[in-house]
């Protein structure tokens, strides 16, 4: 009982450092983010404002072009395994049911806007030259429900697709800290399994949750896992869990290491 005193704290602090790691590089990435806007702002907030919305308007327009639809569906399937190994699935669900509302949404404010925009200007064309030129601005689905379903699924992935593609961009600067941490987080979960092989062997030990080792193994720390189970013999009967490491593994790894490698 006493062993099983000493290290419980040690094991605590193993089952949160995924988290603590996952915290740390999303305030990392946030940052990558904001820093473009603030020192855009020194050259005026007017300005600034300005830009970042006409640059806004132009990510929401060229979503609805299907286009790279293969990457974006990869994107989308490998984010939400991502994100389900770190969120609730249930959170992870709402998050995309969404993103999915809003695609249908802006979609459908976007035609309505294009159509007035199309009518404005063929009226100026009747007056200038007596013609009419038909400007769409988003493409036409309609708003049946089929065309409706259609606008929010490319709205998804199109935002799946650039989300990751924006990951990439900040694991590409932050290349050299990003390895040194992935080589941490294998470490860790290399010394996870052991410490859980060996907490196993005491009744009602403190032990590393299932959760926390798909963590690992989403932030690139698989390798550290699998090694951990072969070389201490523990929980290699367990296909379920060795089969989600696995898969966990390649979302992370195409999630953060994507941009290295392509």
């Amino acid at each position: 009982m006493a062993s099983q005193d000493r290290l419980k704290p040690i094991v605590k602090m193993l089952s949160w450092m995924p988290s603590i790691i996952l915290l740390v590089l999303t305030l990392s990435f946030l940052l990558y983010l904001a820093m473009p806007f603030i020192r855009s702002i020194q050259l005026g907030i007017h300005d600034t404002i300005i830009n970042y919305t006409v640059r806004l308007i132009s990510i929401v327009y060229h979503s609805y072009f299907p286009s790279h639809l293969v990457f974006n569906t990869a994107c989308l399937v490998l984010l939400m395994i991502f994100l389900a190994c770190m969120l609730s699935p249930l959170w992870v669900g709402y998050s995309a049911a969404t993103v999915y509302v809003t695609g249908i949404i802006l979609y459908f404010l976007g035609v309505i806007m294009s159509g007035i925009f199309s009518g404005i200007m063929g009226f100026e064309q009747i007056i200038t030259r007596g013609e009419v030129e038909p400007a769409f601005l988003m493409p036409s689905y309609g708003f049946g429900i089929g065309d409706l379903f259609l606008a929010g699924l490319l709205f998804l992935l199109s935002m799946s697709g650039k989300t990751v593609s924006l990951i990439w961009r900040w694991a590409s600067s932050q290349a050299p800290a990003l390895i040194a941490v992935i080589i941490a987080v294998n470490v860790l979960g290399l010394l996870s399994m052991w410490l859980d092989k060996k907490q196993s062997m005491t009744p009602e030990a403190y032990r590393i949750p299932e959760r926390s080792l798909l963590k690992y193994s989403v932030l690139c720390g698989g390798i550290g896992i699998i090694a951990g189970a072969y070389i201490f013999k523990h929980k290699t009967r367990h296909r379920g869990l060795i089969t989600s490491v696995i898969i966990a593994s390649i979302a992370g790894s195409f999630i953060l290491l994507g941009g290295l490698i392509m």
